[in-house]
């Protein structure tokens, strides 16, 4: 992967987008710290997938990933770089220590949720986890980072 420098739009539905976000971002952090997480918005941090697969644009409508056209093949996936719900390695859960010093299940980047720096247009074989074309090995980053 090469690093994108991600300008992001003056637009007013950008803008009004991204306080959208903001404020939801807000709900979701306070929810995880009293012990109730609230469910991520799926439709909110999509309402702007436009922007990650214009081909116009930064992506230059390839997948974040394998540089494929994403338009070509498939409509794509908008994924958090940083997996916004659990931590996977090789498929298994990935294991932390909380304040008590119990472990427990990663839970995620949350507070990247709604980060327009933390989403990146990606094609499905590279984001969906997969078996049918390898042969059985598994691939696609799904939960993982």
């Amino acid at each position: 992967m090469i690093k994108i420098e991600f300008n992001r739009p003056a637009t007013n539905s950008w803008l009004a987008w991204c306080e959208e976000c903001s404020e939801h971002q807000i709900i979701l952090n306070n929810s995880h710290a009293i012990g109730d997480p609230q469910d991520v918005d799926e439709k909110l941090y999509r309402k702007q997938k436009e922007v990650y697969f214009d081909l116009h644009d930064v992506f230059h409508g390839k997948c974040a990933y394998c540089e494929t056209l994403i338009a070509a093949n498939h409509p794509g996936d908008l994924d958090h770089f940083r997996p916004k719900g659990r931590v996977t390695e090789s498929g298994k859960p990935v294991v932390i220590v909380d304040d008590s010093g119990k472990e427990i299940s990663h839970p995620g980047y949350y507070w990247l949720c709604y980060n327009s720096g933390n989403l990146l247009p990606a094609c499905e074989d590279c984001n969906r986890p997969s078996k049918q074309k390898t042969g059985g090995r598994r691939i696609g980053k799904w939960d993982e980072f």
